[in-house]
């Protein structure tokens, strides 16, 4: 279980599988655009018995939202986006004050994102 906070939390994703070019800071959980580009970005959250709810951030400003409820069990929600990024801009997620995610070893909350084209 991650969370709930009694702040928004930016996400820390530890398992990364590929991070070519290390625009992603596993430590901060925030990925910093290595070349002005348009990149593509999804992100999924799980939660069990709550509504599952992140954020798409960039450069401190809300992107999308992904939310989903349920009356029981498990729930998901994820969003994609392809934005267009000036070198250094950062995008990250965040997980709202209050809320909360479920993860394991399946990694149901995941991150990711790829340069399509540079400009």
């Amino acid at each position: 279980m991650f969370g709930p906070f009694n702040a928004d939390t930016t996400l820390v994703y530890k398992y990364v599988t590929t991070n070519i070019g290390n625009g992603y800071n596993p430590v901060t959980g925030i990925f910093t655009a290595p070349v002005k580009g348009v990149y593509h970005f999804q992100f999924f959250a799980q939660c069990c018995s709550h509504p599952a709810e992140a954020y798409l951030m960039k450069n401190g400003c809300g992107v999308f939202m992904a939310h989903e409820s349920s009356e029981g069990g498990s729930t998901s929600a994820g969003n994609a986006v392809s934005l267009s990024l000036d070198l250094g801009d950062v995008v990250y997620v965040v997980l709202p004050c209050g809320r909360k995610l479920h993860d394991n070893d399946h990694h149901h909350n995941t991150f990711s994102g790829h340069l399509l084209f540079t400009l």
